[in-house]
């Protein structure tokens, strides 16, 4: 545990990793809920167009988003820097969609009801939509957290400071291939890198659980 704690970057890369996996869930929650809300309270010929891009883009891979992203990252000379690992995360499909499945469970009669007391779109939206979504937003909110913690790849690209690096990549720096393997730190690193997330998921099981079958009996 010593070697790990200090021969190696582990407290920057734990910090890296709190700071990104911080900004990309509370980032996709935020953009998922204005676009959920927007969509279903906001009624126009464009609504279902909108719906069926958004929803299209969960079939798109990574890798074809992924030489775009990395040239729009290195044009606005944000390489090697937390916010390159954090916008291209910011919207989720995913996300967007598992929320606007609950927003539509409303029913549409609290809308009108806030509306005839004289509610603007903001009160109605964090007053009646939020509180009564709250537990599928906190367990999407996790989901997301999870996705942004186990992000590797991405960072793996824009990222080339050590102190810079995440802890699934900072994982690579015990494997050596030619002078062999540090498997000690590497399975110390790894447990440490997992903890955080296993003893949230135990926490919060039964509210994820309970969000993901709810939101398969939206009609």
């Amino acid at each position: 545990m010593k070697t790990v704690f200090f021969e190696y970057d582990f407290f920057e890369w734990l910090h890296n990793t709190l700071v990104s996996t911080a900004w990309i869930g509370v980032g996709q929650i935020a953009v998922s809920v204005l676009a959920a809300f927007g969509l279903i309270y906001y009624k126009t010929k464009f609504n279902k167009a909108v719906f069926l891009i958004l929803i299209t883009t969960m079939v798109i891979p990574f890798q074809v988003t992924m030489i775009p992203n990395y040239i729009i990252i290195s044009k606005f000379r944000l390489l090697n820097t937390m916010t390159a690992v954090v916008v291209p995360a910011l919207a989720s499909a995913a996300a967007f969609f598992f929320i606007y499945q609950h927003f539509r469970g409303v029913p549409i009669a609290f809308y009108e009801a806030a509306r005839v007391e004289g509610a603007n779109s903001f009160w109605i939206f964090s007053r009646v939509v939020i509180p009564l979504c709250k537990s599928s937003i906190s367990s999407m909110f996790i989901l997301c957290c999870i996705d942004g913690w186990n992000q590797y790849f991405w960072p793996l690209l824009v990222l080339t400071s050590s102190k810079k690096q995440t802890l699934a990549i900072g994982l690579q720096q015990f494997l050596d291939f030619e002078m062999g393997n540090n498997w000690g730190p590497f399975m110390a690193t790894a447990t440490l890198a997992s903890l955080p997330i296993i003893i949230i998921y135990l926490f919060m099981q039964r509210n994820i659980i309970d969000a993901f079958m709810s939101s398969g009996l939206k009609g």
